[in-house]
């Protein structure tokens, strides 16, 4: 694999792992659960849309076989489907070891008079609010099993 500066780096085997990726249906957070998978982890993968959440997991089955990954449909900026999320990836891997929080919206752009409420509140919710939901319930989960790392994604 070949680093930002060209140089030749060795990737580090992520075999045994389990990794959540949020917004792992397509851009930033696709890639990482590709490169995941690619190191030997067990991905699963979220997001709001189960259609390109199975196309992203069908992806990342030919990459790694049949159990390197599952799609779990989930709005993270919704605490009740963050919980079910989070338990559907315990129950599924067994535990969490490694997340990848890259679900977000581009929210309205403009002056403050200018954008519409509804959507700007829309942002906050899934982008700041969800991520605190995200890595609350994955911190929880990481607290019980002696550890893990976060990456979040902004």
């Amino acid at each position: 694999m070949r680093g930002l500066a060209g140089l030749e780096l060795e990737r580090e085997s992520l075999a045994g792992r389990v990794v959540l990726v949020t917004g792992g249906s397509r851009g930033i957070g696709l890639a990482c659960a590709t490169e995941a998978v690619a190191a030997g982890a067990r991905v699963a993968i979220a997001a709001r849309s189960a259609d390109e959440l199975r196309q992203a997991e069908a992806r990342l089955v030919e990459i790694g076989g049949a159990d390197a990954a599952r799609a779990f449909v989930a709005d993270v900026g919704v605490e009740s489907a963050v919980d079910a999320l989070v338990a559907g990836v315990v129950e599924w891997g067994g535990r969490i070891d490694g997340l990848v929080h890259a679900a977000a919206v581009l929210g309205p752009i403009g002056p403050a008079l200018d954008v519409d409420a509804v959507e700007w509140l829309d942002a906050v919710r899934i982008d700041l609010w969800g991520t605190f939901l995200v890595a609350r319930a994955v911190g929880r989960v990481m607290r019980e099993q002696g550890g893990g790392r976060m990456v979040l994604l902004s």
